[in-house]
Protein backbone atom coordinates (compact mmCIF):
# COMPACT_ATOMS: atom_id res chain seq x y z
CA UNK A 1 0.00 0.00 0.00
CA UNK A 2 1.30 3.92 -0.51
CA UNK A 3 2.61 5.12 2.43
CA UNK A 4 -0.05 7.88 3.06
CA UNK A 5 -3.38 7.56 0.69
CA UNK A 6 -3.80 10.82 2.11
CA UNK A 7 -0.88 12.38 -0.21
CA UNK A 8 -1.87 15.00 -2.18
CA UNK A 9 -0.70 16.06 -6.17
CA UNK A 10 0.37 19.78 -5.27
CA UNK A 11 1.00 21.13 -9.10
CA UNK A 12 1.60 24.63 -10.01
CA UNK A 13 0.40 23.36 -13.65
CA UNK A 14 -2.20 21.52 -13.30
CA UNK A 15 -4.74 22.82 -16.13
CA UNK A 16 -2.55 23.35 -18.48
CA UNK A 17 -0.03 20.30 -19.04
CA UNK A 18 -2.70 18.17 -19.40
CA UNK A 19 -1.25 14.95 -17.72
CA UNK A 20 -3.10 15.32 -14.00
CA UNK A 21 -6.73 15.09 -13.67
CA UNK A 22 -6.87 14.90 -9.70
CA UNK A 23 -4.00 18.18 -9.08
CA UNK A 24 -4.91 18.86 -5.41
CA UNK A 25 -7.28 14.86 -4.50
CA UNK A 26 -6.10 12.89 -1.85
CA UNK A 27 -4.73 9.61 -3.99
CA UNK A 28 -7.46 7.34 -1.65
CA UNK A 29 -10.04 10.27 -3.48
CA UNK A 30 -8.58 9.30 -6.84
CA UNK A 31 -8.86 5.64 -6.41
CA UNK A 32 -12.43 5.87 -5.42
CA UNK A 33 -13.16 7.91 -8.62
CA UNK A 34 -11.19 5.24 -11.02
CA UNK A 35 -13.13 2.59 -9.12
CA UNK A 36 -16.27 3.97 -9.43
CA UNK A 37 -15.49 4.65 -13.33
CA UNK A 38 -14.87 0.80 -13.78
CA UNK A 39 -17.89 -0.47 -11.83
CA UNK A 40 -20.22 1.43 -14.02
CA UNK A 41 -18.68 0.42 -17.45
CA UNK A 42 -18.53 -2.95 -16.23
CA UNK A 43 -21.21 -3.88 -13.76
CA UNK A 44 -23.57 -5.79 -16.11
CA UNK A 45 -20.43 -7.70 -18.11
CA UNK A 46 -18.78 -9.42 -15.19
CA UNK A 47 -19.24 -11.25 -12.32
CA UNK A 48 -17.43 -10.12 -9.77
CA UNK A 49 -15.17 -7.42 -9.32
CA UNK A 50 -12.75 -6.52 -7.32
CA UNK A 51 -11.18 -3.34 -5.06
CA UNK A 52 -8.57 -1.30 -7.34
CA UNK A 53 -4.61 -2.01 -6.50
CA UNK A 54 -2.79 1.55 -5.44
CA UNK A 55 0.85 1.70 -6.39
CA UNK A 56 3.04 1.95 -4.07
CA UNK A 57 5.22 4.70 -5.42
CA UNK A 58 2.77 7.14 -6.38
CA UNK A 59 5.48 10.24 -7.21
CA UNK A 60 7.87 9.70 -9.98
CA UNK A 61 6.83 6.73 -11.37
CA UNK A 62 7.44 7.56 -15.09
CA UNK A 63 10.40 5.17 -16.77
CA UNK A 64 9.74 6.86 -20.09
CA UNK A 65 9.32 10.48 -20.80
CA UNK A 66 9.21 12.75 -23.85
CA UNK A 67 10.28 16.65 -23.26
CA UNK A 68 9.25 18.65 -26.18
CA UNK A 69 11.35 22.14 -27.16
CA UNK A 70 10.58 25.54 -28.08
CA UNK A 71 12.43 28.79 -28.19
CA UNK A 72 11.22 32.76 -28.30
CA UNK A 73 12.52 35.21 -30.41
CA UNK A 74 14.39 36.63 -27.35
CA UNK A 75 16.53 33.16 -26.62
CA UNK A 76 14.60 31.52 -23.80
CA UNK A 77 14.02 27.89 -24.18
CA UNK A 78 11.00 26.45 -22.94
CA UNK A 79 11.09 22.61 -22.00
CA UNK A 80 7.69 19.82 -21.49
CA UNK A 81 4.75 19.09 -22.83
CA UNK A 82 2.39 20.83 -24.80
CA UNK A 83 -0.25 22.72 -23.41
CA UNK A 84 -3.58 20.90 -23.81
CA UNK A 85 -4.80 21.27 -27.26
CA UNK A 86 -1.95 23.53 -28.32
CA UNK A 87 1.18 23.40 -29.79
CA UNK A 88 2.64 25.39 -27.51
CA UNK A 89 4.85 24.42 -24.55
CA UNK A 90 4.81 24.31 -20.92
CA UNK A 91 7.62 23.86 -18.72
CA UNK A 92 8.05 21.09 -16.54
CA UNK A 93 10.45 20.96 -14.81
CA UNK A 94 10.73 19.22 -11.53
CA UNK A 95 7.27 17.19 -12.91
CA UNK A 96 6.34 14.71 -10.13
CA UNK A 97 4.96 11.81 -12.13
CA UNK A 98 8.17 12.04 -14.05
CA UNK A 99 11.39 10.37 -13.03
CA UNK A 100 13.27 12.74 -11.41
CA UNK A 101 16.51 12.28 -13.64
CA UNK A 102 14.79 13.47 -16.77
CA UNK A 103 14.96 16.54 -14.97
CA UNK A 104 18.85 16.80 -15.32
CA UNK A 105 18.93 15.55 -19.25
CA UNK A 106 16.07 18.44 -20.00
CA UNK A 107 18.81 20.99 -18.39
CA UNK A 108 21.20 19.84 -20.09
CA UNK A 109 20.06 19.71 -23.48
CA UNK A 110 18.74 22.97 -22.38
CA UNK A 111 22.00 24.41 -22.01
CA UNK A 112 23.74 22.69 -25.34
CA UNK A 113 20.84 24.22 -27.37
CA UNK A 114 21.83 27.51 -26.60
CA UNK A 115 25.82 27.04 -26.37
CA UNK A 116 25.48 25.16 -30.00
CA UNK A 117 23.17 27.56 -31.32
CA UNK A 118 21.10 24.52 -32.23
CA UNK A 119 17.96 25.89 -33.92
CA UNK A 120 14.72 24.69 -31.96
CA UNK A 121 11.84 23.25 -33.57
CA UNK A 122 8.43 25.33 -34.00
CA UNK A 123 5.89 22.83 -34.20
CA UNK A 124 3.58 25.62 -35.49
CA UNK A 125 5.79 26.75 -38.12
CA UNK A 126 7.29 22.92 -38.84
CA UNK A 127 11.11 24.79 -39.11
CA UNK A 128 13.98 23.78 -37.08
CA UNK A 129 16.53 21.26 -36.18
CA UNK A 130 15.41 20.21 -32.73
CA UNK A 131 12.54 18.74 -31.70
CA UNK A 132 12.56 16.81 -28.36
CA UNK A 133 14.27 14.08 -26.46
CA UNK A 134 13.06 10.60 -25.35
CA UNK A 135 13.95 9.48 -21.90
CA UNK A 136 13.42 5.87 -20.90
CA UNK A 137 14.82 4.69 -17.99
CA UNK A 138 15.23 1.43 -16.18
CA UNK A 139 13.96 1.67 -12.40
CA UNK A 140 15.81 -1.46 -11.51
CA UNK A 141 18.31 -0.90 -13.20
CA UNK A 142 19.50 2.53 -13.26
CA UNK A 143 20.78 2.47 -16.91
CA UNK A 144 18.75 5.49 -18.99
CA UNK A 145 18.43 5.84 -22.87
CA UNK A 146 18.19 9.46 -24.25
CA UNK A 147 16.76 9.51 -28.15
CA UNK A 148 17.76 13.33 -29.54
CA UNK A 149 14.25 14.01 -32.09
CA UNK A 150 15.61 16.23 -35.12
CA UNK A 151 14.18 17.16 -38.42
CA UNK A 152 17.46 15.99 -40.49
CA UNK A 153 20.01 13.89 -40.35
CA UNK A 154 22.49 17.05 -40.65
CA UNK A 155 23.36 18.01 -36.86
CA UNK A 156 26.46 20.34 -36.38
CA UNK A 157 28.04 19.45 -33.80
CA UNK A 158 26.51 16.16 -32.80
CA UNK A 159 29.94 14.60 -31.55
CA UNK A 160 30.65 17.54 -28.75
CA UNK A 161 27.02 17.76 -27.57
CA UNK A 162 26.74 13.97 -27.10
CA UNK A 163 29.95 13.90 -25.36
CA UNK A 164 29.10 16.82 -23.43
CA UNK A 165 25.55 15.71 -22.62
CA UNK A 166 27.00 12.09 -21.47
CA UNK A 167 29.74 13.62 -19.49
CA UNK A 168 27.43 16.12 -17.41
CA UNK A 169 24.58 13.80 -17.15
CA UNK A 170 26.12 10.57 -15.83
CA UNK A 171 23.29 8.27 -15.50
CA UNK A 172 23.00 8.25 -19.29
CA UNK A 173 23.91 4.77 -20.52
CA UNK A 174 22.80 5.00 -24.43
CA UNK A 175 22.29 8.00 -27.15
CA UNK A 176 20.36 7.80 -30.32
CA UNK A 177 18.92 9.89 -32.81
CA UNK A 178 15.98 9.90 -34.99
CA UNK A 179 14.91 11.84 -37.62
CA UNK A 180 11.06 12.83 -37.55
CA UNK A 181 9.63 15.37 -40.18
CA UNK A 182 6.37 14.49 -39.44
CA UNK A 183 3.78 17.12 -38.49
CA UNK A 184 1.68 15.01 -36.70
CA UNK A 185 2.07 14.12 -32.56
CA UNK A 186 3.70 10.91 -33.88
CA UNK A 187 7.34 11.40 -31.01
CA UNK A 188 9.71 9.16 -33.20
CA UNK A 189 9.37 8.02 -36.97
CA UNK A 190 12.06 5.53 -38.63
CA UNK A 191 14.83 3.66 -37.10
CA UNK A 192 17.07 5.55 -34.57
CA UNK A 193 20.47 5.81 -35.05
CA UNK A 194 22.55 4.55 -32.09
CA UNK A 195 25.46 7.32 -31.49
CA UNK A 196 26.32 6.31 -27.77
CA UNK A 197 26.34 3.21 -26.02
CA UNK A 198 24.42 0.03 -27.03
CA UNK A 199 20.95 1.49 -28.77
CA UNK A 200 19.30 0.01 -25.43
CA UNK A 201 18.75 -0.56 -22.15
CA UNK A 202 17.79 -3.43 -19.82
CA UNK A 203 15.00 -3.74 -17.23
CA UNK A 204 13.87 -5.98 -14.63
CA UNK A 205 10.27 -7.30 -13.79
CA UNK A 206 9.61 -10.28 -11.66
CA UNK A 207 13.05 -11.28 -11.37
CA UNK A 208 13.59 -11.24 -14.94
CA UNK A 209 15.96 -9.26 -17.32
CA UNK A 210 14.15 -7.38 -20.69
CA UNK A 211 15.93 -5.70 -23.38
CA UNK A 212 13.69 -2.34 -24.16
CA UNK A 213 14.64 -0.63 -27.37
CA UNK A 214 13.66 3.11 -28.32
CA UNK A 215 10.36 2.46 -29.77
CA UNK A 216 9.69 -0.91 -28.00
CA UNK A 217 6.63 -1.22 -25.43
CA UNK A 218 6.69 -1.49 -21.71
CA UNK A 219 4.80 -0.59 -19.30
CA UNK A 220 5.34 2.89 -18.15
CA UNK A 221 5.28 2.20 -14.07
CA UNK A 222 7.87 -0.56 -13.42
CA UNK A 223 6.73 -1.39 -10.10
CA UNK A 224 3.13 -1.62 -10.33
CA UNK A 225 3.73 -3.56 -13.27
CA UNK A 226 5.14 -6.64 -11.32
CA UNK A 227 1.96 -6.47 -9.78
CA UNK A 228 0.04 -6.67 -12.90
CA UNK A 229 1.76 -9.83 -14.61
CA UNK A 230 1.93 -11.71 -11.26
CA UNK A 231 -1.77 -11.26 -11.13
CA UNK A 232 -2.50 -11.98 -14.66
CA UNK A 233 -0.18 -15.29 -14.21
CA UNK A 234 -2.34 -16.29 -10.92
CA UNK A 235 -5.46 -15.55 -13.04
CA UNK A 236 -4.55 -17.06 -16.21
CA UNK A 237 -4.89 -20.69 -14.06
CA UNK A 238 -1.99 -21.85 -16.46
CA UNK A 239 -0.54 -25.44 -15.78
CA UNK A 240 2.53 -27.52 -16.95
CA UNK A 241 0.76 -28.92 -19.92
CA UNK A 242 -0.77 -25.91 -21.59
CA UNK A 243 -0.22 -24.20 -24.38
CA UNK A 244 -0.72 -20.37 -24.15
CA UNK A 245 -1.27 -17.21 -26.44
CA UNK A 246 0.36 -14.10 -25.71
CA UNK A 247 -1.36 -11.42 -28.43
CA UNK A 248 0.27 -8.11 -28.22
CA UNK A 249 2.89 -9.57 -26.65
CA UNK A 250 4.82 -6.27 -27.37
CA UNK A 251 8.99 -7.07 -25.90
CA UNK A 252 7.85 -10.04 -24.43
CA UNK A 253 7.54 -9.75 -20.54
CA UNK A 254 3.83 -11.13 -20.40
CA UNK A 255 4.34 -14.09 -22.00
CA UNK A 256 8.44 -14.70 -21.13
CA UNK A 257 6.95 -14.61 -17.52
CA UNK A 258 3.90 -16.85 -18.20
CA UNK A 259 6.47 -19.67 -19.70
CA UNK A 260 7.85 -20.44 -16.23
CA UNK A 261 4.24 -22.39 -15.53
CA UNK A 262 3.22 -23.69 -19.55
CA UNK A 263 3.98 -26.06 -21.49
CA UNK A 264 4.47 -23.61 -24.61
CA UNK A 265 3.86 -19.77 -25.11
CA UNK A 266 3.28 -18.29 -28.49
CA UNK A 267 3.73 -14.76 -28.75
CA UNK A 268 2.62 -12.52 -31.52
CA UNK A 269 3.57 -8.73 -31.89
CA UNK A 270 3.23 -6.24 -35.12
CA UNK A 271 6.04 -4.07 -34.07
CA UNK A 272 9.64 -5.26 -35.86
CA UNK A 273 11.58 -3.73 -32.74
CA UNK A 274 9.23 -5.03 -29.92
CA UNK A 275 9.21 -8.19 -31.69
CA UNK A 276 13.53 -8.57 -32.29
CA UNK A 277 13.29 -7.31 -28.62
CA UNK A 278 10.92 -10.44 -27.25
CA UNK A 279 13.08 -12.89 -29.13
CA UNK A 280 16.06 -11.23 -27.42
CA UNK A 281 14.84 -11.53 -24.11
CA UNK A 282 13.75 -15.16 -24.35
CA UNK A 283 17.21 -15.95 -25.06
CA UNK A 284 18.37 -14.18 -22.38
CA UNK A 285 16.35 -15.19 -19.40
CA UNK A 286 16.86 -19.06 -21.38
CA UNK A 287 13.29 -19.64 -21.99
CA UNK A 288 13.03 -22.23 -24.44
CA UNK A 289 9.52 -23.12 -24.56
CA UNK A 290 8.44 -19.82 -26.33
CA UNK A 291 8.52 -18.53 -29.63
CA UNK A 292 7.60 -15.32 -31.33
CA UNK A 293 5.54 -14.54 -34.69
CA UNK A 294 6.06 -10.67 -36.17
CA UNK A 295 2.35 -9.85 -36.91
CA UNK A 296 -0.99 -8.93 -36.55
CA UNK A 297 -2.80 -10.61 -34.00
CA UNK A 298 -5.93 -11.00 -35.78
CA UNK A 299 -4.65 -12.03 -38.85
CA UNK A 300 -2.33 -14.79 -36.87
CA UNK A 301 -5.37 -15.66 -35.17
CA UNK A 302 -7.43 -16.17 -38.35
CA UNK A 303 -4.63 -17.54 -40.99
CA UNK A 304 -1.44 -19.23 -38.92
CA UNK A 305 -2.84 -19.58 -36.09
CA UNK A 306 -6.58 -20.90 -36.57
CA UNK A 307 -5.94 -24.46 -36.27
CA UNK A 308 -3.41 -24.20 -33.24
CA UNK A 309 -4.04 -25.53 -29.49
CA UNK A 310 -4.32 -23.09 -27.08
CA UNK A 311 -5.41 -23.72 -23.52
CA UNK A 312 -5.06 -19.98 -22.30
CA UNK A 313 -5.29 -16.90 -24.54
CA UNK A 314 -3.97 -14.06 -22.97
CA UNK A 315 -4.63 -10.46 -24.86
CA UNK A 316 -2.85 -6.66 -23.97
CA UNK A 317 -4.31 -4.48 -26.42
CA UNK A 318 -3.75 -1.03 -27.13
CA UNK A 319 -6.20 1.79 -26.56
CA UNK A 320 -8.68 0.50 -29.35
CA UNK A 321 -8.99 -2.77 -28.22
CA UNK A 322 -9.05 -5.63 -29.66
CA UNK A 323 -11.00 -6.95 -33.23
CA UNK A 324 -14.29 -8.59 -33.30
CA UNK A 325 -12.53 -11.37 -35.90
CA UNK A 326 -10.31 -11.62 -32.80
CA UNK A 327 -12.61 -12.72 -30.53
CA UNK A 328 -14.73 -14.95 -32.77
CA UNK A 329 -11.00 -16.92 -33.89
CA UNK A 330 -10.72 -17.14 -30.01
CA UNK A 331 -14.36 -18.95 -29.36
CA UNK A 332 -13.02 -21.47 -32.29
CA UNK A 333 -9.79 -22.24 -29.99
CA UNK A 334 -9.94 -25.04 -27.43
CA UNK A 335 -8.84 -22.34 -24.87
CA UNK A 336 -11.11 -22.68 -21.92
CA UNK A 337 -9.68 -19.05 -20.56
CA UNK A 338 -9.09 -15.72 -21.86
CA UNK A 339 -7.12 -13.56 -20.11
CA UNK A 340 -7.83 -9.81 -21.44
CA UNK A 341 -5.15 -6.51 -19.46
CA UNK A 342 -6.91 -3.82 -20.87
CA UNK A 343 -5.80 -0.37 -20.35
CA UNK A 344 -8.66 1.32 -21.51
CA UNK A 345 -12.11 0.32 -19.58
CA UNK A 346 -15.05 1.59 -22.45
CA UNK A 347 -13.48 -0.73 -24.74
CA UNK A 348 -12.46 -3.70 -22.14
CA UNK A 349 -16.30 -3.13 -21.64
CA UNK A 350 -17.03 -3.18 -26.05
CA UNK A 351 -14.99 -5.88 -26.25
CA UNK A 352 -16.48 -8.16 -22.71
CA UNK A 353 -19.57 -7.70 -24.76
CA UNK A 354 -18.77 -9.00 -27.98
CA UNK A 355 -16.80 -12.35 -26.15
CA UNK A 356 -19.90 -13.19 -24.25
CA UNK A 357 -21.53 -13.33 -27.46
CA UNK A 358 -19.02 -16.24 -28.26
CA UNK A 359 -20.04 -18.07 -25.30
CA UNK A 360 -17.14 -16.19 -22.69
CA UNK A 361 -18.47 -15.53 -19.13
CA UNK A 362 -16.36 -12.28 -17.71
CA UNK A 363 -15.66 -13.85 -14.11
CA UNK A 364 -13.51 -11.91 -12.28
CA UNK A 365 -12.28 -8.13 -12.90
CA UNK A 366 -9.93 -6.54 -11.01
CA UNK A 367 -8.73 -2.74 -11.58
CA UNK A 368 -5.19 -1.44 -11.49
CA UNK A 369 -4.10 2.05 -10.99
CA UNK A 370 -1.26 1.59 -12.97
CA UNK A 371 -0.93 5.84 -13.54
CA UNK A 372 -1.43 7.93 -10.29
CA UNK A 373 -2.60 11.43 -10.52
CA UNK A 374 -4.35 10.76 -14.12
CA UNK A 375 -7.35 9.24 -15.53
CA UNK A 376 -5.86 6.12 -16.86
CA UNK A 377 -7.10 2.80 -15.31
CA UNK A 378 -5.68 -0.86 -16.30
CA UNK A 379 -7.62 -3.79 -15.89
CA UNK A 380 -7.17 -7.85 -15.90
CA UNK A 381 -10.45 -9.55 -16.57
CA UNK A 382 -10.59 -13.45 -16.13
CA UNK A 383 -12.76 -15.52 -19.12
CA UNK A 384 -14.12 -18.53 -19.11
CA UNK A 385 -16.19 -20.63 -21.58
CA UNK A 386 -19.62 -20.75 -19.98
CA UNK A 387 -19.95 -24.61 -20.37
CA UNK A 388 -16.40 -25.12 -18.93
CA UNK A 389 -14.56 -25.48 -15.67
CA UNK A 390 -12.41 -22.99 -14.13
CA UNK A 391 -8.33 -24.17 -14.07
CA UNK A 392 -6.44 -25.04 -11.65
CA UNK A 393 -4.60 -22.10 -10.20
CA UNK A 394 -0.19 -21.91 -10.57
Amino acid sequence: MPQDLSDRLICSKKGSCGSCAFADSTYAGTLAVKQEQVRRLLKDRVSSLENIVPCDEIFHYRNKIYIAFSSTRDGRISAGTFFRGSKRIVNTDGCLLEDGRADAVKEEVKKLIRRYRIPVYDARTSRGLLRGVLVRVGKNTGEMMVVVVVTDRMFPGKKNFIKELVRNVPDITTVLFDVNRRTDSMILDGTPTVEYGPGFIYEIICGMKFKVSASSFLQINTAQAEKLYSTAAAMSGIGKDDNVLDAYCGTGTIGITLSRYAKSVTGVEINKSAFEDAKANARGNKRDNIRFVLGDATEYMTGDGKDKDFNVIVLDPPRAGTTPAFIRACAKTGASGVVYISCEPKTLARDLELFAKEGFEAVRAIPFDMFPWTDSTECIVRLERKDGKEDEGI
